[in-house]
């Protein structure tokens, strides 16, 4: 694994199903030197997104600032990489509507207006 700054890594989401490395490399290389860039795959298959890790934190940095990204005719979302154990505080619970995230304190069926507090709206 290269030794990198935590800031040098960026996520890059929403990549088409045939991207790669290498469409990934070539499009990063706009805005600094790519040390390294993965497409996570399971069981050969892209799963729509990767990491990229440039030479500096503000070549990240420009990536970061950059208003969109299209990569291999997709636009794509690029943001700040978040460390597994970031993540692992947000659950996820499969719901009517989806994936939805798991928020401590609530249960299962709640509903996401009623962990932010929020009223629901009741169109009758």
């Amino acid at each position: 694994e290269n030794p990198h700054s935590p800031n040098a890594k960026v996520f890059v989401g929403g990549l088409e199903r045939t991207s790669t490395e290498d469409s990934l490399a070539a499009y990063f290389a706009n805005f600094g030197t790519v040390m390294s860039c993965e497409v996570m795959r399971r069981d050969g298959l892209s799963r729509g997104f990767g990491f990229v890790v440039f030479s500096s934190d503000q070549e990240a940095a420009l990536a970061l600032g950059h208003p969109s990204h299209l990569i291999d005719g997709k636009h794509v979302e690029v943001k700040t990489c978040q460390p597994k154990e970031a993540m692992a505080a947000v659950q996820v619970q499969a719901g009517a509507y989806g994936m939805m995230p798991q928020y401590p304190g609530m249960v299962p069926g709640m509903g996401m207006y009623a962990a932010q507090g929020m009223a629901r709206y009741r169109p009758y």
